[in-house]
């Protein structure tokens, strides 16, 4: 990574460092407590991922389209999905109705989604993790989907 540095941190006055100290007393600098926070949230979304495909799993008639579950690359925080018997906007209105935000459609990616949910009329509904969920918001999710 490059870092460019300011005036202020060439003359000394410790722009991103803790409060009264100095680069040289080896206090952790504000890079680095944004990098620390930076891989909490990582660590945070990949057990999330990885907590909402379990309970995906556990949803009869879904249909997940994610990376195979034996590639141990990192995923983004994405659950994508349809259920089989179900028009996936009438499962967005329910989860909806719950309170869950979904998005319904090819998501950009019209061409695989074409390949993917051809039978789904060529869209999937998407939950979208980030670092201010909980399990309990999946949880939730998932309830509605079993009701559906």
């Amino acid at each position: 990574a490059v870092h460019v540095r300011g005036k202020l941190e060439r003359a000394g006055v410790g722009l991103g460092r803790a409060a009264g100290a100095s680069a040289t007393e080896g206090a952790p600098t504000r890079r680095d407590a944004l990098s620390a926070a930076l891989r909490a949230i990582a660590a945070w979304e990949a057990e999330l991922t990885q907590y909402g495909d379990a309970r995906l799993a556990e949803v009869p008639g879904i249909v997940a389209y994610r990376q195979s579950p034996v590639d141990r690359r990192a995923r983004a925080g994405v659950l994508s999905f349809n259920l089989r018997g179900r028009d996936p906007l009438d499962v967005a209105r329910a989860l909806e109705r719950a309170g869950i935000e979904a998005a319904v459609g090819n998501n950009g990616a019209v061409r695989t989604m074409t390949r993917l949910a051809g039978d789904f009329g060529r869209i999937a509904l998407r939950l979208s993790l980030a670092h201010y969920n909980t399990k309990a918001d999946l949880d939730a999710a998932i309830e509605c989907l079993l009701a559906a």
